[in-house]
């Protein structure tokens, strides 16, 4: 057998094994590509790290305090909020009408979100799992200890001061709260809530891409075209062109968010975090998406 051969062998098991796991998980080809993408990424990312010199790595992207990480990740979900309801008010412009499922799912995916990063009555998810796992909030100045305690009185009973050194210890603080005070979160487990936010605003905006763009034939092809549109106009310095195509294909907003999103989870999977801290954040972020765009279609099927 020839190597031709051999490799139309191989691509046709590959196909097959693909296609019996798309049927199993009630999930389209490409909506099972948006799904695995976070994986592969963050497996490159750990190639990378494993490959790479071993000497520390100083670039733009290891600063934490990078633009883009600022201003985009840190605010991220405020962003996805941002461009999905400029895409949606444009379809809607255009006379197509947003289907009530489309905003469910954007409010369930957002309450994920919320109560995984931010507030689960109390301190949210991640950081539960982080105080249940030994973790804590460590070397606050002093000064930043006084005043977090005259702010919440009841809480000072949780600091503890150790000899005349500024090292407080609290367990019940959340994540946020600790870097405004300038403390250090140690020990513990920490699921990676980069890798939780980055994930789960690809897979989000991409499946719900695909579904509004579901009447073209060649979903490639379509932005394609729209991407040369606009960098004709921009190449051009056609500003008012440029505004007009965005208009228009607002999906472009989408993919350069996607885009952004997906090289700023392959910058955390080379440079931050654990490979097993990694992998639990995605593990969040997959249970969400299961629970909101699976879970339901076997529901359907069984009633």
């Amino acid at each position: 057998m020839d190597n031709t051969a051999t490799y139309e062998q191989h691509l046709g098991l590959i196909r097959s094994s693909v296609n019996r796991i798309s049927r199993f998980s009630r999930l389209a080809l490409r909506e099972l590509f948006i799904l695995l993408l976070p994986l592969v990424v963050l497996m490159l990312g750990q190639l990378i790290y494993l490959f790479s010199p071993s000497e520390e790595v100083n670039n733009y992207f290891t600063d934490k305090r990078n633009l883009i990480n600022m201003v985009f990740v840190k605010n991220g979900w405020g962003w996805n909020l941002i461009i999905f309801t400029i895409f949606c008010v444009a379809k809607l412009r255009k006379g197509v009408k947003i289907k009530p499922i489309t905003i469910i799912r954007l409010a369930l995916i957002t309450g994920w979100w919320w109560v995984f990063t931010q507030w689960c009555f109390g301190l949210p998810i991640m950081d539960r799992l982080f105080v249940l796992t030994g973790g804590k909030c460590s070397n606050i100045p002093t000064i930043q200890a006084e005043r977090y305690i005259q702010k919440f009185p009841a809480l000072g009973e949780f600091f503890s001061k150790k000899d005349s050194e500024p090292l407080v210890q609290e367990a019940i603080i959340s994540s946020s709260t600790c870097r405004s005070i300038k403390g250090e979160w140690t020990g513990g487990h920490d699921p990676s809530g980069h890798v939780f936010l980055l994930s789960i605003s690809w897979i989000f905006l991409m499946i719900e891409l695909t579904h509004s763009l579901a009447h073209e034939v060649d979903i490639v092809q379509h932005h394609t075209n729209v991407l040369k549109k606009l960098l004709l106009t921009i190449h051009k310095r056609q500003f008012t062109q440029t505004l007009q195509v965005l208009g228009d294909y607002p999906e472009i907003l989408i993919l350069f968010l996607c885009f952004l999103w997906t090289w700023m989870l392959l910058m955390t999977g080379i440079y931050f975090h654990s490979m097993t801290e990694k992998l639990f954040g995605l593990f969040w972020c997959y249970l969400g998406i299961v629970t909101v765009y699976i879970a339901p279609r076997f529901m359907k099927n069984d009633s």
